[in-house]
């Protein structure tokens, strides 16, 4: 039975995803760590804990998960993993039925190197019934991850937000927003909703990315850019109003695993 503890100024939580993400697809799976076929439980809880509720970090893949695998995070529909590609993995489940699908994002002409940023105060341990050294411990955690400069003068980093991944597109001066093409695989088509949002059409329905928001920091205040997505078959990127190519300007699209509400 795999036991996860919770203490005091240490963090230690279950991963769900690992069981929901080792029974998707063939095409997915192999990309799984093989933790599952174990019974869950949390033990030593101090305080009543919703896994759900709590800011999950990133944590660092040191040999408790498939070899490219760089980093994972929970989140609250399945599983978020970051290939040591950059590339970005996503375990979905649909609670009300049960039924499981998969989405993947690539950096087309892009080249990413994913580097833990902002270390997360908890350390991850897990437990193999009365072996805990079975499983090695002390997993380094973080609140970002970043993808360094993936087009020429464009960064992207990933941050925690609640129990969804967030994504900034930072365009340098001289970066050109149109080399931001972001392709979707196992996913059905793309559509812009009403509201700006893109919306994913999904194994398991459909997936919401939040209208996106650009702004430049100038003279030490947020100035907002208009902007919204654009799409070509699967792939998404950025139409951006007028701006000041001198200064960095900020695109952070939010992806919220969860169906697009009617």
């Amino acid at each position: 039975m795999l036991i996860i503890r919770i203490k005091k100024y240490v963090l230690l939580f279950l991963l769900l995803g690992f069981v929901i993400a080792y029974s998707i697809s063939p095409i997915y799976a192999s990309l799984v760590p093989i933790l599952s076929n174990h019974g869950l439980i949390f033990e030593d809880i101090e305080n009543s804990l919703n896994v759900q509720s709590i800011e999950l970090p990133f944590i660092k893949n040191e040999g408790q998960a498939d070899a490219r695998i760089s980093f994972y995070r929970p989140t609250s529909k399945g599983m978020a993993f970051i290939t040591t590609s950059g590339e970005l993995l996503y375990s979905l489940i649909d609670e009300s039925n049960l039924k499981k699908g998969a989405l993947r994002e690539q950096f087309k002409g892009g080249n990413a190197n994913p580097v833990g940023l902002s270390k997360s105060a908890p350390s991850i341990n897990y437990y193999l019934g009365n072996k805990p050294n079975r499983l090695p411990s002390n997993f380094p955690s973080y609140d970002s991850v970043k993808l360094g400069e993936v087009w020429p003068n464009i960064d992207i980093s990933l941050h925690t937000n609640s129990s969804h991944v967030e994504k900034y597109f930072q365009i340098q001066p001289g970066g050109d927003i149109s080399s931001i093409q972001v392709q979707i695989s196992y996913a059905k088509s793309l559509e812009i909703h009403k509201e700006g949002n893109l919306v994913v059409h999904s194994e398991i329905g459909p997936i919401i990315f939040s209208e996106p928001k650009a702004y430049q920091i100038i003279n030490g205040k947020k100035i907002f850019v208009s902007t919204s997505y654009q799409i070509d078959d699967l792939t998404y990127g950025f139409r951006v109003d007028k701006y000041d190519p001198n200064i960095t300007l900020y695109i952070d699209p939010l992806m919220i695993i969860g169906k697009q509400s009617e």
